[in-house]
């Protein structure tokens, strides 16, 4: 078995978990997409390099924005990057918008999807609420996985 290979991904409070799982396990978890999560456990640890992917609801009325970005920036600071302000959709264009912090520790991308909703986990270009089926989280996410192969 790989053990390089471990990855977490949540949502909301699985979102959390996610983050605080790579805040205490960086050398087992190898990379985390966390979706529309927030610190609410804390981060036991918190300075090993994990590969990181979050997306956030701009509008997202559960766990606001703001705590997504914190997220973000916490494993910006952790994986070496310089911090910037990433781009986010405008309000009502039912989007989303992929930044790749450029100038990452090797192997240790951290990528950030804000998208113009609020706390959904399948939202979908162009229409708004959970789609299921027509949602671009599952594949924004496989291929950030995937790239660790």
């Amino acid at each position: 078995m790989n053990t390089r290979q471990r990855f977490a991904t949540g949502f909301s409070f699985g979102g959390a978990m996610s983050s605080a799982v790579a805040c205490a396990r960086p050398t087992v978890f190898r990379a985390v997409a966390v979706l529309s999560g927030a610190q609410l456990s804390g981060c036991s640890g918190g300075t090993g390099r994990v590969a990181y992917l979050g997306v956030h609801g701009t509008r997202d009325g559960v766990l606001p924005i703001a705590s997504g970005r914190s997220l973000r920036d916490r494993f910006v600071q952790d994986n070496a990057y310089a911090a910037q302000s990433p781009r986010e959709p405008a309000t009502g264009s039912l989007t989303h918008v992929r930044t790749a912090y450029p100038g990452c520790a090797a192997g240790y991308p951290v990528e950030w999807i804000a998208f113009d909703e609020g706390h959904i986990a399948a939202p979908q270009d162009g229409a708004p609420g959970d789609s299921g089926t027509r949602t671009w989280v599952p594949g924004e996410a496989w291929r950030f996985f995937t790239q660790f192969q």
